[in-house]
This record gives structure tokens, sequence and C-alpha cells, in this order.
């Protein structure tokens, strides 16, 4: 941004995200017997961080930099699956609301003004919620995000 030095510049960074998660679980029912279940979670979505960031410049060709986002998820399609040993599907529900969003942070280097490394916190978020906000599965995440600037 034209001032303060150029110390501030605004970000945005559209992201398409595949979640897979799956598992076994036995349950002993009260009368002895062992019932085994597969359960698989599965979200796709877009993620759109809008944020800032301010630089501090380290010399003409390096800066370190604080970046803040706000992160809106649009959900392109999530389910939980709990199916029985025997094939039987037992369960399969779907997300209800398809936007949410979270606060990240992260801390970032940039050199030459086109190559860049950043380590970020994403606050946690819903990645699925099925039948009501009771039964949710949330995430957190830290990442490491490199990247190259074209223009």
């Amino acid at each position: 941004l034209p001032f303060n030095k150029g110390k501030w510049s605004i970000s945005f960074e559209p992201t398409f995200l595949n979640y897979d998660s799956g598992g076994t679980a036995s349950v002993t029912t009260a009368f002895g017997n062992t019932l085994s279940y597969t359960i698989n979670v599965y979200k796709r979505w877009i993620k759109l961080p809008l944020g800032a960031r301010h630089h501090i410049f380290l010399s003409e060709k390096s800066s370190l930099y604080f970046s803040f986002y706000y992160a809106l998820d649009i959900n392109l399609g999530s389910g939980v699956d709990i199916v029985r040993n025997s094939n039987n599907t037992i369960s399969q529900s779907f997300r209800e609301d398809y936007l949410s969003g979270n606060f990240n942070f992260g801390l970032g280097f940039k050199f030459l003004n086109k190559l860049s490394v950043e380590a970020r916190y994403n606050g946690k978020a819903n990645i699925l919620i099925y039948d009501n906000r009771n039964n949710s599965f949330q995430s957190g995440a830290i990442e490491l995000a490199l990247g190259y600037r074209l223009f």
C-alpha cells in the first residue's frame, strides 16, 4: 500500500482443499457382542483468505513479515459414512451449513520480492458438522507456504 513506506500490503490467496480420513472402531455391546465399524469423514472446500501483512525490511532484498487473515470456507461436499463390517451402511450424514470462517496468522520471509516462505497457524474451524452442533469435527492447522511472485 502506498503509505508508511510500503510496509503494509493486502493479501488474497484462494485455495482448494481436500480432506479424507478414515478408521475403524469396535464396540462391545451389553450382551458381550463385538461390533466393528469403518468410519470415513471427507470434505472438499475452497478457502478464501483475505488479510493484511506488515513488512519489516531487513535489507533492500529481504523482509520479514507478519500476516493476519480471515478465511472464508465454502463447502463443496462433505459427509460422514459409518459402515458395519457386514457392509450395511448404518448412517450417512451431510453437513448442513456451507459457509464457515476462522482467523489465521503467520510469520514469513520474502527474498528479492519474488520468493517467500511463511509459517501459518489456522485457527480452529469446523471441518464437518452433522446432525446438530453437538456432533462435529474441528481442526486447527499449522502450515508452511512457499511462494513465488510472477508479477
